[in-house]
């Protein structure tokens, strides 16, 4: 019986470790995404502004 009782409390451990583990392994994925889409849209920010600009003043960028 003792050894049940042991056995039940080594799988919940290891149910909570993993979900733990799952957790912050999610958290790290999540967090690698935000901040490569974050530097993505700054980038396409400054090409947006650039375009602007050549559009605003096409003398500024005229190759004559």
């Amino acid at each position: 019986m003792a050894r049940h009782h042991w056995a039940n409390l080594g799988i919940m451990a290891g149910t909570i470790l993993g979900g733990m583990f799952g957790f912050y392994v999610m958290h790290c994925v999540e967090e690698s995404y935000q901040n490569e889409m974050r530097r993505r849209l700054e980038k396409m920010l400054a090409q947006q502004q650039l375009e602007q600009q050549r559009i605003d003043n096409p003398k500024l960028f005229s190759d004559t």
